[in-house]
């Protein structure tokens, strides 16, 4: 399991430290394409709690080592496949299918780069659903 939003925050300081090991650091496209399972989490009260900030920060990366950097794709998969995965749950959450728990989000809008969206200042949850219930918001 890891964390993306430590890359970002990390980013400050890590060369300081680090000196040249800092290019090894957060290797999350190296672990994806050697067919390594990524499983992304928030690292929450430690990290924000959103995982929308770390999927941003897994793509972007604060242009650190950008080499590393994920597609959208890839960063959605480890937080929803890839986590259930790591849980030992993927048999029953993880993707949206029949008998699946259906935890999931709605978004105000449609984005394929996370770049655009501003995250700090907009507020992108229309609903949330919990076991395929309704529990925030409204459709």
């Amino acid at each position: 399991s890891v964390q993306p939003y430590h890359c970002v925050d990390d980013s400050r300081w890590a060369g300081a430290i680090l000196g040249d090991r800092t290019s090894q650091a957060f290797p999350y496209r190296s672990i994806h394409k050697s067919g390594g399972r990524l499983a992304m989490g928030s690292d929450w009260p430690v990290a924000p709690m959103n995982a929308i900030l770390g999927m941003q920060a897994a793509i972007l990366r604060n242009n650190w080592i950008p080499e590393e950097r994920l597609d959208l794709g890839t960063a959605l998969h480890a937080y929803t496949e890839g986590a259930a995965f790591a849980e030992f749950s993927d048999h029953y959450k993880g993707h949206l299918s029949p008998g699946m728990l259906a935890d999931m989000v709605v978004l105000k809008r449609e984005f394929l780069n996370l770049a655009e969206v501003d995250l700090k200042t907009t507020d992108l949850i229309t609903a949330v659903f919990s076991n395929g219930q309704l529990v925030h918001g409204e459709i």
